[in-house]
């Protein structure tokens, strides 16, 4: 029983807080010398005046944010000061005065005198509050929220509480791109904060300015938005935004501390979604940045991070190596490290069932933490590591005080992961399991499940309110139509009455005779109606009934297809496990292409029970994301590029097993044997339609082709038989041409019959 995943979560919190210090004045600590060069000039160009005085200000800020820590550029940022304030006297210039006021402040700052700084601020902030200058009056609260922490309740408050007033003043003048950082620096605020709904709105507020002042260096706001994304749960828009911030930085060529923060927390996300290998790469990305800047802190956290992946890919003594000489560098002391320490030591020699050694560890995680059980507020890592080893040591009844104070801490801290309770619950199933409670135990498990399927039950009403929707509307229609039936049944008959009492005045003989006739016919006419009234009722009777059959089989082949896709899910991760325990390449092999093979036909039953059409599948948006997760498997983004050039086909289930398995070798082939020794390529997939009803798929790359001599028609290759057995299945033929590479063709004719024979693959 390993209890991993939120280690991540703290290890990038870390980093988080750390990061606030970057966005004060973030505009000129990354001033250039070329920028520093324009300034310089325009001063020579603007010996006098009010200019003067402004161009003076920024070269001393220029100075005094510039990187490094220099007397002679503290000394240059206090002369350009004191030339400013002697024209300032002279012009009597109270946008330069209370620049300056601030400016000498922020110098007090750097040169650790905090009172006379916090004066100065103040004294800043009244001035530019009399004179009504909003800009410098924001200036003067950002400084005076520097002199409060981010590690207490009441010192983050006050923080955030300048900040606010700051942002506030701000948005009512032209500097856009100042207010999009103290924006945005509001927003990483109410995230260590934990308010992860204020963050979002601050932050998106933020992205907007930068996207309006066209500012290149958005990396920042991005990687934030993709963080509290994480923490709100929703991966989607935790990597887009993640993602994109890396894009950004690479493009530009960052090379800023901040480039392992945005590796780091993509690292993690892909963690959390189970892309292992594509995190370990992340990892390593991020390390090597925190090592290029010497960043200690950001080298041992990461390291942390590395050393738990590594465990998680079962290499224990790799892990173990990583974390002796971790302590051998660097020799943690801070406590938060220290814990880390503990923790790592501890799962990894129990990975390694070294359980005495392990118990050790246990035992000084629970003396670094003072707190009593029964506190919400206590740490995560020592009952998660010391429920693992009394789970794994058999001694099971001792995991009921922890696995309540963790249940306690998860609900009053983390509410909104879902899947940290999920975790939980399922692990106090297995103790309760463990102990013979089973009562217990199958509640615990059924809570297990309902956050597990909290998503989809989600989806599920809304449907299902969907279709009460639909269903009420139709009822409504109905009923208008039947008042409209029986309106025109009531005219006929009046009109019928009309003609009746016409022929009874004609004449006293015909009137009985009429009469008689009338009074029979209206009687056959009342049966007549009431016998369609019936037959009418029976048909709507049954209208309603076949609507919901065919709402319940939808709902029903919907859940089939979720099952299903449930179930090649766990033969996914059973093969995956099994493969722990096998050292045979070839098996290794066989198991991966087993799970490539899976999974392209897990993805066509997701792609069926998301879908509002159950009938057919959009093969256009399937072949993406087949090859997408084909590029993550082998980590090939940068070596192999995809073109992909799919029309939007609808192709029903039957067809379209086989045809994602054919494109799942094909593929695999490709990147297999195309492009041996880091060779680079390309891959083209075409999917289009020859005619109304043909199909074909051509995969064709530029990498070495086929070896010479080659029998294509005669190979006893695997793959190369599967392809063929599975273009069999669709009817159509198979062709295979190796000039320039390898061309596989593939032409098939569509079916477009949904109730065609033949046995449905699942």
């Amino acid at each position: 029983m390993k209890h991993r995943g939120t280690f991540f979560y703290f290890q990038v919190r870390l980093l988080t807080a750390c990061l606030l210090v970057f966005y004060t004045h973030i505009a000129f600590s990354q001033q250039s010398l070329k920028q520093l060069t324009e300034l310089r000039t325009q001063l020579a160009q603007n010996p006098s005046g009010t200019k003067e005085v402004d161009l003076l200000l920024k070269l001393s800020e220029y100075y005094l944010h510039k990187p490094g820590e220099l007397t002679t550029d503290m000394d240059s940022a206090q002369l350009l000061l004191s030339q400013a304030n002697s024209l300032n006297k002279e012009l009597q210039y109270s946008k330069g005065t209370a620049t300056a006021l601030w400016l000498q402040g922020e110098i007090y700052h750097e040169q650790r005198q905090l009172e006379k700084a916090r004066q100065m601020a103040e004294r800043a902030l009244s001035f530019s509050h009399k004179n009504k200058l909003a800009e410098q009056e924001a200036d003067s609260y950002m400084s005076l929220a520097s002199f409060y922490s981010i590690s207490t309740e009441a010192d983050l408050q006050r923080k955030i509480t300048y900040y606010r007033q700051a942002v506030s003043l701000l948005e009512s003048t032209q500097a856009k791109l100042k207010t999009a950082q103290s924006l945005q620096y509001l927003g990483d605020l109410y995230n260590v904060k934990d308010d992860y709904d204020s963050s979002l709105i601050y932050l998106h507020k933020s992205l907007k300015l930068f996207q309006e002042s066209k500012h290149k260096e958005q990396q920042g706001i991005y990687s934030l938005l993709g963080y509290v994304y994480t923490q709100k749960g929703n991966y989607f828009l935790a990597f887009k935004y993640g993602l994109q911030a890396a894009r950004i930085s690479e493009d530009l060529h960052d090379t800023s501390p901040q480039m392992y923060t945005i590796y780091h927390r993509l690292a993690a996300l892909y963690h959390l979604t189970h892309k292992d290998s594509v995190a370990y790469t992340y990892f390593s990305k991020a390390i090597k940045v925190a090592m290029t800047h010497r960043d200690t802190a950001a080298i041992i956290d990461i390291r942390f991070s590395q050393i738990f992946l590594l465990r998680k890919l079962h290499k224990s003594k790799e892990s173990l190596a990583i974390l002796l000489k971790l302590h051998k560098d660097y020799a943690p002391t801070d406590s938060t490290l220290l814990l880390n320490s503990c923790y790592a030591f501890a799962n990894i020699y129990m990975d390694m069932k070294e359980y005495k050694k392990a118990r050790l560890y246990t035992n000084k995680l629970l003396e670094y933490n003072k707190t009593t059980l029964n506190n919400v507020t206590i740490n995560v890592y020592p009952f998660r590591t010391v429920t693992r080893l009394n789970f794994e040591t058999k001694r099971f009844k001792d995991n009921y005080p922890y696995l309540k104070a963790y249940d306690q801490f998860l609900r009053y801290k983390f509410k909104d992961r879902g899947n940290l309770l999920a975790d939980n619950e399922l692990c106090w199933a297995r103790t309760d399991s463990a102990t013979g409670n089973y009562q217990s135990a199958f509640k615990h498990f059924q809570i297990y499940k309902e956050i597990s399927d909290s998503i989809h039950s989600a989806e599920n009403e809304k449907q299902l309110a969907a279709l009460q929707l639909q269903y009420d509307l139709d009822n409504k229609e109905k009923d208008i139509q039947l008042l409209r039936k029986e309106g025109i049944i009531q005219n006929t008959a009046i009109q019928k009455e009309k003609v009746t009492k016409n022929i009874v005045i004609g004449g006293s003989v015909m009137l009985l005779l009429l009469l008689g006739l009338s009074y029979n016919r209206y009687r056959l006419k009342q049966h007549s109606n009431l016998q369609l009234q019936i037959k009418q009722a029976e048909i709507n009777e049954q209208n309603e009934l076949l609507k919901k059959l065919l709402s319940e089989k939808e709902w029903l082949l919907k859940e089939i297809h979720h099952r299903v896709k449930n179930n090649l899910q766990i033969v996914i991760s059973l093969l995956n496990t099994q493969s722990a325990y096998l050292n045979n390449e070839d098996a290794l092999q066989a198991i991966r292409n087993s799970q490539h093979r899976m999974y392209a036909m897990s993805l066509i039953h997701q792609k069926l029970y998301q879908s509002e059409n159950m009938a057919s599948i959009d093969m256009h948006w399937y072949i993406q994301e087949l090859v997408l997760y084909m590029q993550e498997c082998f980590s090939i983004h940068s070596k192999i590029h995809f073109i992909l050039d799919t029309d939007s086909i609808q192709i029903d289930v039957v067809q379209a097993v086989p045809l994602g398995l054919i494109v799942n070798e094909a593929v695999t082939n490709t990147i297999k044997y195309a492009f041996p020794d880091q060779k680079r390529g390309e891959v083209r997939i075409s999917l289009k339609t020859t005619s109304l009803s043909l199909c074909q798929l051509t995969i064709k790359d530029n990498g070495i082709g086929l070896p010479a001599g080659l029998d294509i028609e005669n190979t006893e290759s695997l793959g190369m038989s599967l392809m063929r057995g599975l273009t069999q299945q669709l009817g159509g033929t198979f062709q295979v041409n190796s000039q320039n590479g390898v061309a596989l063709q593939i032409t098939f004719e569509i079916n477009r019959e949904l109730g065609h024979g033949g046995e449905q693959p699942i």
